[in-house]
């Protein structure tokens, strides 16, 4: 009964969209963790490359050693059948805004409404991560694609 009450409490939190904690068991790509109790979160606002793409597993890989085995904040705007969408800290720190500044994602301005464009535009022109490469990375959904 005490653990039914509690899955009950821990789900209607997250439906509510308030802020919780939870520890990074581990990192599927860039943008996607898995969490110790099971879910998979994906950061909002954000695109890394995927892990076929040039700097995919460098994206990755930064994300790793930042967030594996800790404890991170998010807030959920959407819960889906395969993961959730939620922004995430790390001690404070905004780890969307990380990455992108960081040169291992871009700003998804569909659904950060521009919040990163400022971190991408410093990224681009101080040439961090994939911009290293005067071109950059192109994009998830337009890796592959015919010209």
């Amino acid at each position: 009964m005490k653990k039914a009450f509690i899955a009950l409490v821990a789900a209607t939190v997250l439906m509510s969209g308030a802020a919780f904690a939870e520890k990074v068991c581990s990192v599927k790509d860039g943008d996607t963790v898995k969490l110790c109790n099971g879910k998979t979160v994906r950061l909002d606002g954000i695109e890394a490359p995927n892990l076929r793409q040039p700097f995919g597993p460098d994206a990755r890989n930064y994300l790793r050693e930042r967030v594996l085995n800790q404890e991170v904040t998010m807030n959920c705007r959407d819960h889906g059948a395969f993961h959730d969408i939620c922004t995430m800290q790390l001690n404070g720190a905004d780890l969307q805004e990380e990455m992108v500044r960081q040169g291992f994602a871009f700003d998804n301005h569909r659904f950060s409404q521009g919040k990163y464009a400022q971190a991408e535009a410093d990224a681009r022109q101080s040439r961090r991560g994939m911009w290293l490469q005067s071109e950059g990375s192109i994009r998830s959904q337009e890796f592959g694609r015919e010209p």
